[in-house]
């Protein structure tokens, strides 16, 4: 548990799912890690601010599976190869964290390496969010 607090955030995640957040989607985060993590997660998101609508821990991969579907999410951000295999076709956008371990799968995914590939393609398609992003770095 204390190595879970201890866990940086990848850079311009918080960024881009509050973005997504600002542009009224719901922010769920369904994940495989003990039951007993939740208190621990919640905490560590809010610290490292990241939007939450509702925080899910302690799921099987079936019962992981199970709720993304019940959800209906119009986006998936996803690193586990057996979950995205199962969720390919299934959602409307698939984002898959790239890593060795999860590299068999390409069918039905946009893979991505890091966060800031989400942010500028936010950004790009998004002529509101660009002009936005112009006058932040204005400010800075």
């Amino acid at each position: 548990m204390q190595m879970l607090q201890k866990v940086e955030p990848f850079p311009h995640a918080a960024r881009a799912l509050g973005i997504l957040a600002d542009l009224g989607y719901r922010i769920a985060y369904i994940s495989s890690r003990p039951g007993d993590a939740l208190f621990n997660t919640v905490r560590w998101l809010q610290v490292n601010g990241f939007p939450a609508d509702q925080v899910v821990t302690g799921l099987s991969r079936e019962s992981k599976l199970n709720t993304v579907r019940e959800l209906g999410p119009a986006i998936v951000f996803e690193d586990d190869p057996v979950v995205a295999a199962s969720l390919a076709g299934k959602v409307p956008a698939l984002w898959l964290k790239d890593w060795p371990y999860n590299r068999k799968i390409s069918q039905g995914v946009i893979r991505f390496k890091s966060w800031q590939e989400i942010f500028r393609a936010m950004i790009s398609s998004n002529p509101e969010l660009a002009a936005a992003e112009l006058a932040t770095r204005k400010d800075e």
